[in-house]
């Protein structure tokens, strides 16, 4: 049976609950997708930095938590929304959710790794000329959808070599 929530902060909370499997899936989506930006370019940059480190621990601390644990879990951003996403067996939900809530919650954004995610962006970026088939795609998306829909998940060049820790 599938539920629906709103809890009194605004938060939609939807689940479904099945006898039949030993799992929970999560996928949480915050409104900070391309699209939500002023500058196209940013949501990259945040996808990245995010996973510098959380609730205190460095990166390689909450990968190797979350790993211990045996969750699979995905950051990524879409056009409307931030999501970060995780499946796990259900007696590990507990302390999955705690630790896959830090990157919403409480994220490091360690000011050093800054220029390491726009390195990453930017070489993103760069790698699309290696990808006719992706160069098309991006053709038609930026030629059907219109501003700030048009975006591409790899954001301006300009906007990631400029970007500050404020932003």
């Amino acid at each position: 049976m599938i539920q629906h929530q709103i809890l009194n902060n605004g938060l939609q909370v939807v689940t479904e609950y099945d006898s039949s499997v030993q799992t929970v899936a999560m996928h949480w989506g915050v409104p900070a997708g391309i699209s939500t930006n002023s500058k196209d370019g940013l949501s990259a940059i945040l996808v990245e930095f995010v996973q510098r480190g959380v609730l205190g621990m460095n990166a390689r601390q909450h990968n190797d938590a979350i790993d211990a644990l045996g969750v699979r879990k995905h950051v990524a951003c879409g056009n409307e929304f931030f999501f970060i996403s995780g499946v796990m067996l259900h007696d590990k939900f507990k302390d999955a959710f705690g630790l896959l809530s830090g990157f919403i919650l409480k994220p490091t954004l360690p000011r050093e790794d800054l220029v390491a995610c726009k390195q990453l962006c930017l070489q993103a970026i760069r790698s699309i000329d290696d990808n006719p088939a992706q160069l098309a795609s991006i053709a038609l998306h930026t030629h059907h959808h219109a501003q700030p829909f048009n975006r591409t998940g790899y954001g301006e060049t300009s906007v990631i070599e400029g970007a500050t820790l404020q932003e």
